[in-house]
């Protein structure tokens, strides 16, 4: 289910394979601010392997900009 909001789209996930359900993503997710709030998102791992095993257009071609990120942050190659 995704949610549109006047910014961005926001993609709602029971089941995410191959990672598996809401307790195993929660297990390894990480605190982001967001406005005045924090909140709890995937793990950008995790996100990348969701990506990469689904390859819609739309998520091949936001991996290029995660393994960025990835980079800067000092994580493992694609």
């Amino acid at each position: 289910m995704t949610l549109s909001l006047p910014d961005f789209d926001l993609d709602l996930i029971a089941n995410v394979a191959p990672i598996g359900g809401f307790s195993a993503l929660v297990a390894r997710s990480v605190s982001m601010q967001i406005g005045a709030e924090e909140v709890r998102v995937m793990a950008l791992d995790d996100l990348i392997r969701v990506k990469e095993f689904l390859r819609r257009l739309k998520d091949i071609e936001a991996l290029r900009y995660f393994y960025a990120i990835r980079d800067q942050q000092g994580g493992a190659a694609p």
